[in-house]
């Protein structure tokens, strides 16, 4: 938010071409950030042939970030020229340059991930040609869940996923996440089924334990799944079915 205020004393008059020209081509980028929910994507999308190609819109984002950083270093240079005393304008140069620097340090958390395959994916690898379905499954209102992980394992057993994560989600994706919102009823076997899975993974560590135990429960007495085992994924116990033709 720093960065922001520090460019509105570009905007000051007397106005200067090239702040307009920014200011626009951040607007420009931030409407093409939004994807196919802007003005500016769907535009390009429809008259220009290489955007079609564009795997995730978001990426304008850091069109808009150097946009605003020309500005913001313009709104600085306005503030050091307000004062008449050179001493105060460095002064005041220096506390603007600590509040950046107080504000973008920041702590971001990460995991150290496994670079040898868990006993399930390792399981995974040996196993024939197949499209698999890890679940939980997000709900399309709260995306992405964890596809993410899912997408980074597949590494290890280059297998086709229904599970995917991107800037930009597909319709059909779309759907077959709110067709196994009711998971495992009879509806989210048969829509997995028409997607051509035949592996279905139940992870332990993304369900709360009781809908684990429920959802496990329903797949043992179901007559559309064979157990095929349980494994070691990353944190805890996956449970594997084979989804009958």
């Amino acid at each position: 938010m720093v960065a922001y205020a520090l460019a509105l004393p570009a905007f000051l008059p007397p106005l200067q071409p090239w702040t307009i020209g920014l200011a626009g081509g951040a607007l420009f980028s931030f409407d093409a950030s939004r994807g196919l929910d802007g003005f500016v994507y769907p535009a390009l999308y429809r008259v220009a042939a290489p955007f079609r190609g564009l795997r995730v819109p978001a990426r304008f984002g850091a069109l808009v970030l150097a946009c605003v950083a020309a500005l913001a270093a313009m709104g600085v240079a306005r503030v050091e020229q307000g004062f008449a005393d050179v001493r105060w304008a460095r002064v005041a140069v220096v506390l603007l340059l600590g509040a950046l620097l107080m504000e973008y340090a920041t702590t971001h958390q990460t995991r150290d991930l496994p670079s040898r395959a868990p006993s399930l994916y390792a399981w995974l690898g040996q196993q024939p040609s197949t499209v698999i379905a890890h679940f939980p499954m997000p709900r399309p209102e709260a995306l992405p869940g964890p596809e993410a992980d899912f997408q980074y394992f597949a590494q290890y057993h280059r297998h086709e996923l229904v599970n995917g994560n991107s800037g930009f989600y597909p319709r059909h994706y779309l759907q077959l996440l709110e067709r196994v919102r009711r998971f495992p009823d009879e509806r989210s076997l048969n829509a997995l089924r028409n997607a051509g899975v035949s592996l279905i993974i139940i992870h332990a560590r993304h369900y709360q334990p009781d809908d684990y135990g429920r959802v496990t429960t329903e797949l043992e007495g179901s007559d559309e799944v064979i157990a095929a085992g349980t494994f070691l994924d990353e944190q805890g116990t996956a449970r594997v079915y084979r989804l009958r033709p």
